[in-house]
Order: structure tokens, then sequence, then C-alpha cells
């Protein structure tokens, strides 16, 4: 399911989401097993197959994931220069679902991919050869990151999450007289706690984001980064009347190159019969 939400959402998804977001929400398993097959084959030369299976129990439930794509070179106009470039890539996604209680669900995931490319002049990629525009580019790209998530109902109008995760990505670029290396790993960890009263709900957390980025000897350019970002944040939707409804809220980021930034949001929405208009910012 994605989720489209518009206007500055920094309080809560930190100061990437100024002026809005795509929420991407992964399918959960359920007591009736699931499996999708899907097949695909264009008139471009690209192959491929994804596999979705899901099923569950009382205490324990499970979602795969797996891809994989092949694309051959494509060169519609005959003119010796790749359209599409040939690529191979797989990706697999386990996740395991455990649910202690009734209140509570805990679930770990893992995600892995394998990225390759390769394009431009056609007789130098097959052959060789010497080619009437001299120009290649090849992409090799690897993912791993994983997922964690603890989620529980305190009581009938409170909860408690904690989210985690790791990502690691690594790139290799090689073009004519140039070649990019580098590794890049990020790390993401969020605790937030929630209160929904009969007219305002409450939500408070704090977060913590790492990046460390190291660019290989093999680079013409050796930019290697390290950032360090903790964050606290308060945001509260208030029900001022069946039609008005307020929403406020406020996030403190410090980094440490960057120092400390203020991310405030206030927002307004008015909605009767169908019809629906916010005004805010932040």
């Amino acid at each position: 399911q994605f989720e489209i939400i518009k206007g500055s959402s920094s309080t809560l998804y930190g100061g990437g989401a100024i002026a809005g977001l795509v929420n991407m929400v992964s399918k959960t398993p359920e007591e009736t097993p699931s499996l999708d097959i899907m097949l695909t084959q264009t008139q471009a030369l690209g192959s491929t197959a994804n596999v979705f299976y899901s099923k569950r129990n009382e205490k324990f439930g499970v979602t795969l994931y797996g891809s994989g794509h092949y694309q051959n070179t494509f060169d519609p106009e005959n003119d010796h220069f790749s359209n599409l470039p040939e690529t191979k890539s797989i990706s697999f996604n386990p996740k395991l679902f455990y649910y202690p209680s009734e209140k509570t669900t805990i679930w770990f995931g893992l995600n892995g991919t394998y990225d390759e490319r390769e394009g431009g002049d056609m007789d130098k990629m097959k052959n060789g050869e010497n080619g009437i525009h001299q120009y290649t580019e090849k992409n090799i790209s690897k993912r791993l990151s994983s997922q964690f998530v603890y989620e529980t109902n305190l009581d009938s109008i409170s909860s408690f999450q904690i989210k985690n995760s790791i990502s690691f990505f690594d790139r290799n670029l090689i073009i004519p007289d140039f070649q990019f290396k580098g590794k890049q790993t990020n790390t993401f960890t969020e605790i937030s706690y929630y209160k929904d009263l009969e007219k305002i709900n409450w939500t408070f957390g704090a977060n913590l984001y790492t990046t460390n980025f190291n660019e290989d000897d093999k680079s013409q350019l050796q930019r290697n980064q390290n950032d360090i970002t903790y964050g606290a944040f308060i945001n509260n939707v208030l029900d001022l009347s069946d039609n008005w409804i307020l929403e406020s809220g406020l996030r403190i980021d410090y980094n440490n190159d960057f120092g400390l930034f203020p991310l405030p949001k206030i927002s307004l929405l008015y909605k009767k019969n169908g019809f629906s208009s916010r005004i805010g910012g932040g």
C-alpha cells in the first residue's frame, strides 16, 4: 500500500519530509495462506518473475518475497547504442512475525538486492571493438538491510513502539577513464509513545540516524562522510469541532556537523459532506 502524505511532515518523519512523503506499508500475514506469482515478458526483451507468500497462525507469521529480472540490451534504432542496458537483478525479502499476545506484535525482516547494469556502445560491450560512440557505463549495486519493529498496546488508549533499521549499500560505477566505488551504512532507531484521548491524541518520540560512507581507494575522489543526528518530537491532533481539526507539532534535531534544527508544524483541516480542505506549514 502506498500513501501520499502532502505538506510538511518533518515533525514526525524528520527533515527529509519537509514537503511531504510517500509512505510504503508492507503486507502482513493472515491466517488464510496467500500465494501470488507474477510473470512478465516485454517486447523490449525484458523478463521479470515475482513471487509472494504469506501465512500466520496464533503465535507466528511469515511473509516471503522474491524477484528476479533480466533485461537484454535493446537497440531498436539499430544505431549501435543501447536504449536499455543489459540488466541482471535479484532480490529477496523474508519477514518473521511473532504475536506473544493480542496486544503485542514483534517482527523482523531482511532485504537483499543485487543489481548489475551495462549499457552504451553495443560493439564495444559485445565484441570489445572500438565502436562509434566509445562510451559504456557499468553499474553494480548490492543492498542488504534489516528491519525490526516492536509494538504493543499498553491499554485501550495508549501504545508504545520501537523501530530499528540497518542498511548497507555497495555501489561500483565504471565509465571510460573514471571509476566510482563506495560503501555506505545507515542506521535508524526510533522509540515512540501514542495516546488517543476523546478529542485529542498525542505522539511523543525520540530517534537516532547515523550515516557512514567510505569511498574506495580505486575512486578518483575521496568523499568519506560520517553523520549522526539525534531527534526528539511531540505531535498532537485536536478535534476543534465536527468539521475542524488542528494538528501541530515540534521536532528538535541535532546533527554532529550542522548543529541544532527546530522543525515546527501546524495544519488546519476543514471537512464537511465529502469536501475537505487543508492549510498548513512547517
